[in-house]
C-alpha cells in the first residue's frame, strides 16, 4: 500500500504521459526517463510510474543511453547513446 500511494504522488509529479509523443516534447520524455530511473529502486517501479511496461522502460533507457535502476544496483554500465 506503501508503494502504491508513493507510484500515485510521483505519478502526479511527473505528469501524465501518453503513449504518442511529438518531436517537441522528446527533450521532456528523456528528463522524465533519467528523473525516474534516479527516484525509483527498480525498473518496475520506474515504468509503472511513467505508464509503460518495464521492457518500453528499458529500451527508453537504452535508446537514450540512461543507466537504470537495475544498471545502478548492479554496478553495470549503459552503452552511450549517439545525440
Amino acid at each position: 500500500m506503501f508503494v502504491e500511494r508513493l507510484l500515485t504522488k510521483r505519478i502526479c509529479f511527473l505528469g501524465p504521459t501518453s503513449g504518442e509523443i511529438d518531436m517537441s516534447e522528446r527533450g521532456m520524455e528523456r528528463e522524465r526517463s533519467e528523473r525516474v530511473a534516479r527516484m525509483y529502486s527498480s525498473n518496475d517501479l520506474a515504468s509503472k510510474a511513467l505508464g509503460i511496461t518495464a521492457r518500453s522502460f528499458s529500451r527508453l533507457c537504452r535508446k537514450y543511453g540512461i543507466e537504470t535502476p537495475y544498471a545502478r544496483r548492479r554496478g553495470l554500465t549503459t552503452a552511450s547513446a549517439p545525440g
